[in-house]
C-alpha cells in the first residue's frame, strides 16, 4: 500500500532508484487500491488512511520516483495465485529486471507467496530479487499502523519523525458555524479531500496552512467543540490563521501539523475559552520562534 511513504518506505524506494540508475532502467512503484479489507468489508470498514492516492503519487514525485502503477484491487486480482501475479504483472506487464520488496511482502491470493518464492520466480523468469530488511529509527520499527496510532494520541512529533515529513491534511475551505468570527477568531474549517483521511487525535495543534502556493503560521483545534456545540460526533477540523482576513471559502488548503499543544476541553462560558484561546495562539507563536 505504501500507505505513507514513511521512512520505511523510502529506504525501499532509495534502493530502487539506485538499481534502476546501476542498470540504466526506470524507477516502478507498483501498489493497487482499494485496500482489500474496503474491497470485502464494503461501507462497514472503519479503516483510515495517512495518504489518498495523489498523495502518494506527489510524494513519490518529490523523491524522484519514474513510475507509479496504482493496479485496481478486484476480487479477480485477489485470486491471482503467486504465479500468476509474477507472471502476468511483475513480468509481463512491467517488464521487471530486479524486484525489491519489504521483509515482511506478501503476495498471490491469501498471501501465499513471499520473499523465497519470489526468489524462486526470479530464477524461472530472469529478474534478480533483493529484500529490505525492517527499518529501524531508535530500534523501533517503522509502519503506518505505528504512525496512525501515534497520531490518534496526538503525537505528531514521533509521526512526522517516522514519516520524515510533517503529516497534513488538504481539502476544501468549506463554511462552519461562524462561531470564532463572533469571539475575535474566525477560523477556517476544512472538509477533507480524502473521506478515508485519518484525522489526528482530538486537541490543540501548531500547524501550518498552506493557500495559493502560500504558507501561514496557525493553530488548529481538532475535535467536537464542546464549549460552543453540543453533541456534535463527527471531529471538526478547524484552523485560527495569524493575521488573515481574506475570504477562502471553496478554496483548496493543505494543513500541516508542527505539534500537539493541549487536550481539546469544555469551558464554562465564552469568556474562558477566548482567554484560552489567546493562550494558545501565544503558544503557537513562540512555537514558530523558537524554531
Amino acid at each position: 500500500m505504501f500507505d505513507g511513504v514513511h521512512s520505511g518506505h523510502r529506504s525501499i524506494l532509495q534502493q530502487i532508484k539506485d538499481e534502476a540508475k546501476e542498470h540504466d532502467g526506470e524507477s516502478v512503484v507498483l501498489s493497487f487500491w482499494p485496500h482489500p479489507r474496503m474491497l470485502f468489508e464494503g461501507a462497514d470498514c472503519p479503516l483510515r488512511f495517512l495518504t489518498s492516492i495523489e498523495e502518494k503519487a506527489s510524494l513519490l514525485d518529490e523523491l524522484g520516483i519514474d513510475h507509479f502503477i496504482v493496479y485496481p484491487f478486484t476480487r479477480q486480482f485477489s485470486s491471482m495465485s503467486p504465479k500468476e501475479y509474477v507472471e502476468e504483472i511483475l513480468v509481463n506487464k512491467i517488464g521487471a529486471k530486479k524486484v525489491i520488496v519489504g521483509y515482511d511482502h506478501r503476495f498471490g491470493h491469501k498471501g501465499a507467496g513471499g520473499f523465497e518464492e519470489m526468489q524462486l520466480f526470479g530464477k524461472q523468469f530472469g529478474f534478480d530479487v533483493a529484500q529490505i530488511p525492517a527499518f529501524d529509527i531508535d530500534e523501533i520499527n517503522i509502519s503506518s499502523s505505528k504512525i496512525r496510532e501515534a497520531l490518534i494520541d496526538g503525537n505528531v512529533l514521533l509521526a512526522n519523525s517516522y514519516l520524515s515529513y510533517d503529516y497534513f491534511i488538504s481539502g476544501t475551505v468549506v463554511k462552519g458555524n461562524q462561531i470564532g468570527r463572533t469571539i475575535g477568531f474566525p477560523t477556517v474549517n476544512i472538509e477533507p479531500s480524502f473521506p478515508q483521511k485519518l484525522i489526528p487525535g482530538n486537541g490543540i495543534y501548531v500547524v501550518e496552512v498552506e493557500i495559493d502556493g502560500e504558507s501561514f503560521q496557525a493553530v488548529a483545534n481538532v475535535g467536537n467543540r464542546p464549549t460552543v456545540v453540543e453533541n456534535q460526533l463527527i471531529p471538526n477540523v478547524e484552523a485560527y490563521i495569524f493575521d488573515f482576513n481574506s475570504d477562502v471559502y471553496g478554496k483548496e488548503i493543505k494543513i500541516s501539523f508542527k505539534d500537539f499543544l493541549r487536550e481539546e476541553k469544555k469551558f464554562n462560558s465564552i469568556d474562558v475559552l477566548k482567554h484560552q484561546i489567546n493562550l494558545d495562539v501565544e503558544n503557537a507563536i513562540e512555537w514558530f520562534l523558537d524554531k
